[in-house]
């Protein structure tokens, strides 16, 4: 989910959803009001030691070995899933966050509309709608339909509900519907869904995100994915993903695989893996590798042995204990 095809999309919705001078009947007071209870696109992000730049990982089918000393894999593998999803969560916020900052349409009995609004040379109308829960929560919808069509074809694109707290605390969910945007836009690539939910207690942070028959614009997937994180107020943090893949890459039967992260507010962290299913057949696959601050690879270990053989000792772990661990 790239920024150039994230920008080709909200340019015109941006054009589009901005109200006409002679329609802006509200204040900014009232249209600040449902601008700061939009989730803070800064904050959902996983903050894996590193993850701040984007880059296209291999995984773990084809990833070269690592050496004691050398970067670590499984630290690559989890650093670069963590910028993946970050891209969906910042470029789709963004898009919310950009519309609501234009001037709305109207503010009635506590709704604020933007729209709605075709753009030139466009097939689709685009409606933006915040509504007040009245308990301290705002549900957000983007919606859009084939213009001239009536109101009730409107689908969802992205919607949400945000629960501001106190000091930048709160609570959110937000659902990226890619398959309702490409039926109405079938020259758009990628389909299925991608779930985020979010809790902020000030002493930790709190994401969930689901993939669901997603499918990318390169045309990679479906992917059917869970991720969890929990970032702490020290910066270390614990980040797990569940999901159903090709480790070899060669079309052959999917395996289960589940990956379990933690590192410390230095950097130095464990990945844990196990794998099962697909073309393993019976075998259940566990590995565990170790780094320090620089994310140089102190510790590995794969079971079965005779897969590869182990390096370096356990002792070097700064989670001295695999999770899961090896049946």
């Amino acid at each position: 989910m790239q920024a150039r095809h994230t920008t080709l999309f909200v340019l015109p919705l941006l054009l589009a959803l901005a109200a006409p001078v002679g329609c802006l009947m509200q204040t900014d007071d009232q249209a600040d009001a449902f601008r700061q209870a939009l989730s803070d696109k800064e904050q959902i992000q996983i903050k894996v030691p590193g993850a701040t730049t984007p880059k296209s990982g291999d995984g773990l089918g084809t990833s070269q070995q690592a050496l004691l000393g050398e970067r670590a894999e499984l630290y690559l593998v989890t650093r670069d899933i963590s910028t993946s999803v970050n891209h969906a969560a910042y470029h789709w916020l963004s898009i919310v966050d950009d519309i609501a900052h234009q001037p709305p349409t109207s503010i009635e009995n506590g709704v604020a509309t933007w729209g709605s609004h075709t753009p030139a040379l466009s097939l689709i109308t685009y409606l933006f709608v915040m509504t007040d829960g009245g308990n301290g929560s705002y549900h957000y919808v983007l919606q859009g339909k084939v213009k001239n069509q009536p109101n009730h074809t409107y689908l969802p694109i992205i919607e949400g509900v945000s629960t501001p707290g106190t000091n930048d605390t709160g609570t959110g969910n937000m659902q990226l519907h890619f398959s309702n945007a490409k039926a109405l836009d079938p020259t758009l690539d990628a389909s299925g869904e991608i779930g985020f939910t979010y809790e902020d207690k000030g002493t930790h942070w709190q994401l969930d995100v689901g993939f669901m028959a997603f499918v990318d614009h390169e045309g990679d997937g479906p992917i059917d994915a869970l991720y969890h994180y929990l970032e702490y107020a020290d910066e270390s943090g614990d980040f797990s993903f569940l999901t159903h893949s090709d480790i070899q890459e060669d079309s052959s039967a999917d395996e289960t695989w589940f990956m379990h992260s933690r590192w410390l507010s230095g950097g130095s962290g464990r990945s844990d893996v196990v794998i099962a299913g697909g073309d393993l057949g019976e075998v259940e696959v566990y590995a565990s590798e170790c780094w320090d601050e620089l994310f140089a690879r102190t510790y590995w270990t794969i079971d079965p042995q005779y897969l590869e053989p182990t390096e370096g000792a356990e002792e070097s772990c700064v989670f001295p204990a695999a999770f899961p661990q090896p049946q």
